[in-house]
């Protein structure tokens, strides 16, 4: 599912969040997560599932000058899920 867009610089490094709490059984929580990038290019890091289990949060870099990517989040849960959104981001520098 596509989650929204956002336009970045080559040199920013930026938080994100999901929160994935509405699509959550009661008492289902995230059990492990994996990033891609298409095309190739940004960079994911510092990723961490918070301690309640309901969301994910990392850094994004990298990427190419007048390139758009699709960063793609794949995460599964405790309870077999496993489910694959999308960020639109486009490098854009001044």
């Amino acid at each position: 599912m596509r989650l929204g867009t956002t336009t970045k610089t080559t040199v920013d490094i930026i938080r994100f969040e999901i929160d994935y709490v509405e699509w959550l059984a009661e008492a289902e929580f995230l059990t492990t997560y994996e990033f891609a990038s298409d095309p190739l290019g940004l960079t994911m890091s510092g990723a961490a599932i918070a301690l309640d289990g309901n969301s994910i949060a990392f850094l994004v870099g990298g990427g190419l000058d007048g390139e758009v990517y699709n960063l793609l989040v794949t995460i599964s849960t405790d309870a077999g899920q496993t489910r694959q959104d999308y960020v639109v981001v486009t490098v854009s520098d001044p």
